[in-house]
């Protein structure tokens, strides 16, 4: 097949708008509530006085917020694909597997990460305007740009999304609670296969874990960043399985 036949940037563009205009009502309402719900714990946290504002506890709710919403966004992605009055419709589009899979990303991650970055910001905006008019002394406002916030978006979220991304066009029924199911299982099989792997195998080495990855090291061979290329190899490859479950349904 021509590569105009499976990758057509006008086709692409077509996609992302179609999309757009059919979820874009939900998705506004989802990013509002969520928007809403931090903006009350903000606003409840200044209560006390903006001496008082734990500004780092808001921003890591605010985040968690943000990346449960994204996920659930993301696993209702291909929600067209999987009702039989819709998907008849959504298979038939004149567009390839791999411009309605590019689509899904662009919308799941880079459009959802800029808008709901966006969305924490201007929270945190309302709530430094509101603190200087009570109080005459504003918040600390956080920076979208910092690099823990640009780390946390790359290695937690997107590895996530990878997830949820192909049990989007996977599962039929409950995406969501099916992905987050099948992930919990494959992390207790992860933790066990490295733990029985580290204490019979390495033997000699010492097995340690942070909040970030897994190490492993071997007399003096160094650190082995065991999670990091683990994450950034499984996330396309996620990714690739997702696109020929894709396809397949087209045939």
């Amino acid at each position: 097949m021509e590569t105009a036949n499976i990758l057509n940037f006008n086709r692409l563009i077509l996609v992302l708008k179609r999309q757009l205009f059919i979820n874009m009502k939900t998705w506004l309402i989802g990013l509002s509530a969520g928007a809403g719900l931090i903006l009350l714990v903000a606003l409840l946290n200044l209560i006390s006085g903006p001496e008082f504002y734990t500004n780092n506890a808001i921003e890591s709710f605010g985040f968690t917020v943000f990346f449960i919403g994204g996920l659930i966004i993301t696993s209702t992605i291909f929600n067209e694909l999987h009702y039989p009055d819709k998907s008849l419709h959504y298979l038939t589009l004149p567009a390839s597997a791999l411009e309605k899979l590019i689509s899904a990303l662009v919308i799941s991650i880079l459009a959802y990460v800029v808008v709901g970055v966006f969305a924490l910001l201007l929270v945190n905006v309302i709530v430094w305007i509101l603190s200087l008019i009570i109080f005459g002394v504003g918040i600390t406002v956080f920076n979208p740009f910092s690099s823990e916030i640009i780390n946390y978006v790359i290695f937690y979220y997107i590895f996530m999304h990878s997830f949820f991304f192909l049990g989007a066009v996977y599962f039929r029924k409950n995406n969501f609670i099916k992905t987050a199911l099948a992930l919990f299982l494959i992390i207790i099989t992860l933790v066990i296969f490295t733990s029985i792997f580290s204490y019979f195998i390495i033997g000699v080495g010492s097995y340690t874990t942070d909040n970030r990855m897994f190490f492993i090291k071997i007399e003096d061979s160094g650190f082995i960043r065991f999670y990091e290329v683990f994450r950034v190899v499984l996330i396309p490859f996620l990714w690739i399985v997702a696109y020929f479950r894709l396809k397949e349904r087209e045939v």
